[in-house]
């Protein structure tokens, strides 16, 4: 799908084929992250699920710091047309690439055999009941909306604006060389975060990564030289990396093998969920208060929030029999 996607878009001469196009680009990303997660999951443990999973985290970063530079000499080289047709072909060659290297971890599923996708909608309803209504469960899905609430808001909307102001006053070429040096730090922090996670538990990772990434936000808008910005987001990435494997390793630990798919699937949702509403939310608090004073409420209701996450999984009992108890 995102082959597909792709190269369609090369052949987009409206707004409408540009929609279309990014929507079957989308499921197939979604579709991607989802099955990639979920792999990883079946062939780790609950000891090393995290350091299992961190690869794909390390993937995501350094492809966020190569990719806008190697899009960007593609399209001036070939034009954007051709930009998208290569990338197409690039992911047609992955797709056959993994269907060779990549052996199936998933045993004995055959949706004929169930009764087709109408019983599956069914099954996947009646597996979210259960989730839902688990304490342990819930918290993730709380903690996780509210972080990419507060992501989406101050980092993909507020602060590229910012960088523009007057106090900087840096060009796209800048801007991106700092996105690209975050993205360096995720990837260097991977196996490190992945680490102490592992070690000491993941619901510790959410609570510290939550107060190192909350404590950038609330800083960064009284950073107005440049050097003291870049500490503020270099630790802000920090926080970032070690959060971001933290919610899905622990939904593995705590949720049964046969949910677990489900389980990602309402995760990712929450994410996706967050990272809809929290730009509008913090574009109109900017525009009541101003960029830092909105940064800077984001920054107070993700802390509140992985206080709440904390104080919720001490009460909490994760549901997942021989779920490790590093949790």
């Amino acid at each position: 799908l995102i082959s597909l996607g792709m190269g369609l878009l090369g052949f987009a001469d409206s707004f409408a084929d540009l929609v279309g196009c990014r929507l079957v680009t989308g499921l197939g990303a979604s579709a991607f992250t989802t099955a990639a997660t979920l792999y990883l999951m079946d062939i780790g443990t609950p000891f090393t699920r995290t350091k299992t999973m961190a690869p794909i985290s390390a993937g995501f970063s350094a492809g966020a710091a190569i990719g806008p530079a190697m899009g960007g000499f593609l399209a001036t080289q070939l034009g954007l047309r051709y930009t998208f047709f290569l990338v197409g072909a690039i992911f047609a060659g992955a797709m056959a690439l993994n269907s060779r290297v990549l052996s199936e971890t998933l045993r004995g599923s055959d949706m004929s055999k169930k009764g087709g996708l109408q019983s599956e909608l069914k099954a996947t309803a009646a597996q979210w009941r259960p989730l839902l209504s688990e304490r342990m469960f819930r918290s993730v899905l709380g903690m996780n909306i509210v972080y990419w609430m507060a992501l989406s808001g101050s980092y993909m909307t507020l602060l590229p604006m910012m960088l523009v102001s007057e106090d900087f006053g840096l060009t796209p070429a800048e801007i991106g060389g700092i996105f690209a040096m975050t993205s360096a730090v995720n990837v260097v922090c991977t196996q490190p975060a992945a680490w102490v996670a592992d070690r000491f538990g993941k619901t510790l990772a959410i609570g510290v990564s939550t107060g190192v990434v909350a404590g950038s936000m609330f800083g960064f808008p009284l950073a107005t030289t440049l050097p003291p910005a870049l500490a503020v987001l270099a630790a802000w990435s920090m926080g970032g990396t070690m959060f971001g494997m933290a919610p899905t390793a622990l939904v593995a630990d705590v949720v049964p093998p046969a949910n677990r798919s489900q389980a990602l699937a309402l995760l990712r949702t929450t994410g996706d969920i967050g990272l809809l509403v929290g730009a509008t939310l913090t574009g109109m608090a900017a525009e009541v208060t101003s960029q830092g004073t909105a940064m800077q409420l984001n920054a107070g209701a993700l802390l509140l929030t992985g206080i709440w996450f904390q104080l919720a999984c001490r009460q909490g009992i994760p549901f997942a029999t021989g779920a490790s108890k590093r949790l």
